[in-house]
């Protein structure tokens, strides 16, 4: 048997011919057609650096099925929602925290006439900015006689752009 394409109560008829030894017998019971099951499969991010924009995404499947043009809400820190393509996967942006460790997200389905709510966690491990100290040359220090040094310390996601630091010595 096949259940049908939709949930619901259905009945199935069984009948069995007479035969020269038994007599024949019909009878109707009842089948409940229940939405499927089915998987979110979020990413897990490592070295995403502190209060840097990452990309969040999911996989949504019926067992070896991907589901596409399902709507994903997704949890972290903030809610946003995201459509999974033709590949079954829906993605989104955050913002990680000023703070470093390991945090997660949930990514949620909340179901439809065919499947149930689903719920799944994803890690998201945060770590230090990556910076560049830059020190500067002192070309005409002088025998005994104080000089000027400076160091910068840069951000290297900004492309070396921001200086956050100067220190002259």
């Amino acid at each position: 048997f096949t259940a049908p394409a939709s949930t619901g109560n259905y009945t199935y008829n069984a009948a069995f011919a007479d035969t020269p030894l038994y007599n024949g017998a019909t009878n109707t019971s009842s089948v409940l057609v229940n939405r499927r099951n089915i998987t979110i499969e979020p990413a897990d991010l490592t070295s995403i650096p502190a209060t840097s924009t990452f990309t969040a995404s999911a996989l949504l499947r019926d067992g070896a099925i991907t589901l596409s043009t399902r709507t994903l809400t997704f949890v972290f820190y903030s809610t946003n929602t995201a459509v999974t393509n033709g590949i079954g996967v829906a993605s989104t942006t955050f913002l990680a925290p000023l703070s470093t460790g390991t945090f997660s997200y949930k990514v949620t389905y909340p179901g439809d006439a065919l499947y149930n709510p689903a719920t799944s966690y994803a890690n998201v491990g945060v770590i230090l900015k990556p910076t560049v100290l830059e020190v500067l040359d002192v070309p005409d220090a002088v025998v005994g006689l104080k000089f000027t040094g400076t160091a910068k310390l840069r951000d290297i996601e900004l492309g070396n752009a921001l200086v956050l630091s100067t220190k002259t010595i």
